[in-house]
């Protein structure tokens, strides 16, 4: 199957991404700021953020692992972190830089800006909608929860062994 046939329009990406997104924009305090554009054959997609992280980088990091296969690390600077796709032939650097680029800016105001030239594949949709659901959910980081991910049993109340 040929990249480009799996390749979504730009109006159906933008209807695809608004409708996934308004209802975070509903139940957030206030609405999420959206810029979804084309502009000189290039696809835009800028979104704010509350402050970013390290928890909400390395998980948004997770989520372009999980629908990206082979990423690189452009920038890791303070307040400018960047990712972009590779092809999916590693060894092939043609037109890299054509491929979809992730950036997370936190220097003044926090926001994700996500930019390919042309249109986006549906993989690369979903983590676009994902990251920008992940990091404006307004959960907050419970390290509990997380232990127990990582497999830890916790112990509380009467759980709890005797220590004398």
């Amino acid at each position: 199957m040929n990249l480009h046939d799996s390749l979504i329009p730009f109006d159906q990406m933008k209807n695809q991404i608004e409708s996934a997104l308004v209802r975070l924009s509903e139940s957030a305090e206030g609405a999420v700021p959206l810029t979804i554009e084309f502009q000189k054959g290039i696809s835009r997609i800028k979104a704010g953020i509350p402050p970013l992280t390290d928890i909400i980088l390395f998980d948004s990091l997770e989520i372009i692992k999980k629908h990206i296969e082979n990423i690189r690390i452009l920038s890791f600077e303070k307040g400018h972190y960047s990712f972009q796709s590779l092809n999916s032939n590693v060894f092939n650097t043609e037109n890299i830089t054509d491929n979809l680029k992730i950036d997370f800016f936190s220097i003044v105001n926090s926001f994700i800006e996500v930019t390919k030239k042309g249109n986006l594949s549906q993989e690369e949709i979903n983590s676009v909608i994902e990251i920008i659901r992940n990091v404006n959910s307004g959960q907050l980081f419970n390290p509990a929860d997380r232990l127990k991910e990582l497999g830890a049993t916790i112990m509380s109340g009467e759980n709890t062994p005797d220590w004398d």
